[in-house]
């Protein structure tokens, strides 16, 4: 069984709420040792009168907008920095972009067996790999087609 209780952090600023928030955190925070069972779900709020301000949780965290990464422009394959980079790369994602390349455009099951994998995951996890850590901006364009299928895109001339 759970419960799922939300609301604004505006209202820690309100005394009846943090009582209320602690008096249910006190009742449902686990019995025994540990930090955890000292402080419960009420460890992520100030005590009120205790002069601490509430803390932002992991929910707040998470519901911010990201910022948008800044990365180099595309660097040109053949080029040095390009090469150093695919040149660490592995073999998995090396096979993937030299197809990408010498095709233009790969669907999923086409990548797949480029690649020697049956996990459509396997994809996901090279390309939002190279996708993170690249330097640069990667040639590279993903979507889907009408039907719903996955296909990627050469975008380097």
């Amino acid at each position: 069984m759970s419960i799922e209780i939300s609301f604004d952090f505006s209202d820690l600023g309100r005394p009846e709420v943090v009582q209320a928030f602690l008096g249910l955190c006190g009742a449902l925070a686990p019995r025994g040792r540990g930090r955890r069972a000292r402080g419960g779900l009420a460890a992520l709020v100030g005590a009120p009168g205790n002069g601490a301000a509430p803390r932002r949780g992991r929910a707040a965290r998470a519901a911010a907008p990201k910022k948008p990464r800044k990365r180099r422009p595309a660097a040109k394959p053949g080029t040095k920095e390009w090469n150093d980079w695919l040149g660490e790369q592995p073999e998995a994602a090396k096979k993937f972009l030299t197809a990408l390349s010498g095709k233009g455009r790969l669907t999923m099951p086409e990548a797949m067996k480029e690649v020697g994998t049956k996990e459509p995951k396997s994809i996901g996890g090279i390309t939002g790999a190279m996708s993170r850590w690249a330097p640069f901006e990667l040639p590279i364009r993903a979507g889907k087609t009408k039907s719903g299928e996955r296909f990627w895109e050469w975008k380097a001339k």
